[in-house]
């Protein structure tokens, strides 16, 4: 059975980042400072990788777990 499940964003650390416009204008929430790029979607395992908070697992072991 399909479900549509809620995906986590990635947020990373820059050194140029430090601008409140990715809080304060699109309402990001986390505590990473400076933040520097966020990755709504994104499956690179061991590196950038979102989390599945509902199947408690990252997007890229979920892709390899449940290809359908």
């Amino acid at each position: 059975m399909k479900k549509i499940v809620k995906v986590d964003p990635y947020y990373e650390h820059r050194m140029w980042g430090g601008s409140k416009r990715l809080v304060e204008e699109f309402y990001y929430q986390t505590d990473i400072a400076p933040l520097g790029e966020v990755y709504n979607v994104v499956a690179l395992p061991n590196h950038a990788d979102c989390f599945v908070p509902e199947m408690d697992m990252t997007l890229s072991k979920l892709y390899e777990e449940k290809p359908d």
